[in-house]
């Protein structure tokens, strides 16, 4: 039998893995929005890799560019920003390519999904999931070097912020 470490390492994921799965549905999610939490304050990304998401956006945006030269001209528009790490990614991508201009505007409730996310048959969501407050958004943006104003953030359910009235006031034509 192979007893290398890389194996019982490999094992030992595998096992808690399997054993996760046996936690109740609230209990994980918890879990993983404490494990989420405790990565924001050290300025981490949660799921995703930042680099990678950063290279996939500036990507994007030069195939958007070379297609549309005006897309420039728009806002990036955020709808669920949790503690912010595609908006630090974008802010990032879009600093290399210097595209300044752009203004970026993340909408969120703070509060995580709203009260009806677990009624869909099977869900694996739960009311409340990915909650952030709003302060602790900007520290993560901050520690990932985003200044507080480079990025607007609105609070509020998109039912309530999605409005005529905050399109006004935000000046927003395009978004890109």
């Amino acid at each position: 039998m192979d007893l290398t470490p890389k194996r019982i390492v490999d094992g030992l994921r595998w096992r808690a893995a399997e054993l996760s799965q046996r936690v109740p549905l609230p209990m994980r999610v918890w879990f993983l929005d404490k494990k989420a939490r405790t990565r924001a304050l050290l300025g981490l990304s949660f799921a995703v890799e930042h680099e990678r998401l950063t290279r996939s956006y500036r990507t994007a945006w030069e195939m958007l560019l070379r297609e549309d030269p005006s897309a420039a001209e728009g806002d990036f528009l955020e709808f669920g920003v949790y503690y912010g790490t595609s908006l630090a990614c974008m802010h990032e991508a879009l600093g290399q390519l210097g595209l300044d201009g752009v203004r970026l505007i993340g909408f969120d409730s703070f509060e995580g999904l709203p009260e009806t996310a677990d009624k869909e048959p099977a869900s694996p969501w739960l009311p409340g999931q990915y909650r952030s407050s709003l302060a602790m958004t900007r520290r993560y943006l901050r520690k990932r070097g985003v200044p507080d104003d480079r990025v607007t953030l609105e609070k509020g359910w998109f039912s309530e912020t999605l409005t005529p009235e905050m399109r006004e006031r935000h000046r927003l034509v395009r978004a890109s």
